[in-house]
């Protein structure tokens, strides 16, 4: 399957130049790396800027399923792992990549056994994400403004 994952300004623009070729089975977005080409602090800036948002409509309208990257355990993260989620939900994405703070950094497989719950913490994932699809508009927004703000506090601290 054709499955782009989109991690620059210039990937980003083409979502629909993307969907006017063959279809994609799914799309990615790099939060990171998109980060670093547009030469933001934190990796969640382009995504509080509002940068995907028409992306996103884009995909959802052509019934694309897509995620974004960079999602910890519920109850971790820079910005908690449930208000990423929250902008998940708004944006209509249903796909996570997991960030490298999810396995705390585990150096081989084993170690990640050994220190998580790898099923346990997936589902937490599942019940933050699902009691955002429960929620109503007013909720995501207060989600979505919660997740600016942190955002912005984390880019303050990184400058």
């Amino acid at each position: 399957p054709f499955i782009p994952l989109l991690e620059t300004a210039a990937g980003v623009a083409l979502v629909a130049e993307i969907l006017a070729g063959p279809r994609p089975a799914e799309v990615y977005f790099g939060l990171n790396d998109l980060s670093l080409d547009l030469g933001r602090d934190f990796m969640f800036e382009p995504l509080a800027e509002g940068m995907l948002d028409a992306p996103a409509a884009l995909l959802c309208a052509a019934g694309v399923p897509f995620g974004l990257g960079g999602v910890a355990r519920v109850g971790t993260g820079a910005v908690p792992a449930e208000l990423v989620l929250g902008e998940h939900v708004r944006l209509g994405s249903d796909r996570v990549i997991l960030s490298r703070g999810f396995h705390d950094r585990a150096a081989t497989v084993a170690e990640m056994r050994q220190n998580l719950d790898f099923r346990g913490e997936l589902s937490a994932l599942k019940a933050a994400y699902a009691a955002h699809t429960r929620a109503d508009p007013g909720h995501l927004a207060q989600n979505r403004a919660a997740f600016q703000a942190a955002v912005a506090a984390v880019a303050a601290k990184m400058r």
